[in-house]
């Protein structure tokens, strides 16, 4: 006679099946606060980006006109665009972009807009507030053909990106990091943590 040979079991039996999903579904709930976090500073970081590289694109487009070049902060980049110190929208134009937002590039059709924001950008609960100098009622930044501000300013032009829906700024050892734009009387452009101290060891600090 033959012997029979036995086979082992193999494979998950539905309680350790349970046991595993329960722990991965633990997991996720431990991580989806720090994940929203992470999706709100990347959307504040990539929003200070794109306002820092049109005020570089001005400042440039001014230098190598040797004309003044505008940065504006826009309600929308359509024909009823106005300026607002809060627009989430940018227009880099030669003369006022308002009311003609939706005009192409141009050296000569006013405003001879020389570059804006392509499309919608993530605002989500963001906001934007500029403040401080000319900006302050207005929403506009101007540089000269010396990439200067101008007319000439004393003190630093900020404009802050944050998130009220996601709570105030965090500090040093916060979740959520606002930004903030600064630029220089002398039209230098850079980003930086306004809660945090700049110093020769942290550059990332205001």
């Amino acid at each position: 006679m033959g012997a029979i040979t036995g086979r082992k079991q193999t494979g998950l039996t539905l309680v350790e099946l349970m046991i595993g999903v329960a722990i991965s579904a633990l997991l996720v709930l431990m991580a989806a606060p720090s994940l929203t976090s992470m999706i709100q500073n990347r959307q504040i970081r990539g929003i200070a980006e794109s306002i820092s590289g049109g005020l570089q694109l001005a400042r440039g487009a001014a230098i190598s006109r040797n004309a003044q070049v505008m940065f504006s902060l826009s309600s929308s980049i359509d024909n009823g665009c106005a300026l607002s110190t809060s627009g989430a929208y940018w227009v880099v134009s030669q003369d006022d972009p308002s009311g003609a937002c939706a005009t192409g590039a141009s050296d000569t059709a006013a405003p001879r807009i020389i570059e804006k924001q392509a499309s919608a950008p993530s605002i989500g609960s963001n906001q934007i507030a500029a403040t401080q100098a000319t900006i302050a009622h207005s929403g506009r930044i101007v540089f000269n053909g010396f990439g200067r501000v101008t007319p000439n300013q004393a003190a630093d032009i900020w404009i802050d990106v944050s998130n009220p829906a996601g709570g105030d700024c965090g500090t040093a050892s916060g979740t959520m990091r606002c930004m903030r734009v600064v630029v220089s009387p002398g039209g230098m452009v850079r980003l930086c943590d306004p809660n945090l101290a700049y110093s020769a060891t942290n550059s990332q600090g205001c």
